[in-house]
């Protein structure tokens, strides 16, 4: 097996360990669907994700995921995009989450909280960088402003700003890094 596609599908409950086991696998969307009485995944994500490592494209968006992302997910190296959205994930993400080189899209969600682990500023082919209503603060490490793929507007750039409405988004059309929150000062670039 090298796809699984459950994307809106009826199907429901926790990603099973035995997810491990499929060792081919390379693009796996369980995304959820848009509507209100969508059925979705839950559960914390299994540490047996990271034997995934022929994985190119992993989509849990829209499902009701808890606890920590696994820093197994360090081991998904070939991984181009990471997308777990829309749920309820918290605690801080992992600093092996550096380890995706391959990684161009990255979208996080949730009440993730902590500091933007440096380790980002390892993938140097991201051009997307999703943080949507998450709880991080702290500095936007350099190691992240100097991706020149991501963000070439404010490479080189020290910014102090607290992420707690922070939206963090990339269009590859565009190549930016879009900062939006509703104290930003565009005359003086100071956050508050």
């Amino acid at each position: 097996l090298t796809q699984l596609e459950l994307g809106s599908s009826s199907l429901s409950g926790s990603i099973p360990s035995e997810i491990g086991l499929l060792s081919k696998l390379e693009y796996m969307n369980i995304a959820a669907g848009w509507e209100a009485d969508a059925i979705t995944f839950n559960g914390t994500l299994p540490t047996e994700i990271g034997k995934l490592t022929n994985l190119l494209y992993l989509n849990l968006q829209g499902n009701a995921f808890s606890g920590t992302i696994p820093s197994d997910v360090g081991l998904l190296t070939s991984l181009t995009r990471l997308d777990l959205s829309g749920s309820v994930l918290s605690g801080t993400i992992p600093t092996e989450i550096g380890l995706l080189d391959s990684l161009v899209d990255l979208y996080l969600e949730g009440n993730l909280s902590g500091n933007l682990p440096s380790e980002i500023g390892l993938m140097t082919n991201l051009q997307d960088l999703t943080l949507v209503g998450t709880k991080l603060s702290g500095t936007i490490p350099n190691e992240i402003l100097e991706l020149s793929n991501l963000s070439p507007s404010i490479s080189g750039s020290l910014l102090t700003v607290d992420l707690t409405e922070a939206d963090f988004s990339c269009d590859e059309t565009i190549v930016e890094m879009v900062l939006t929150t509703k104290d930003y000062r565009p005359s003086d670039t100071t956050w508050n």
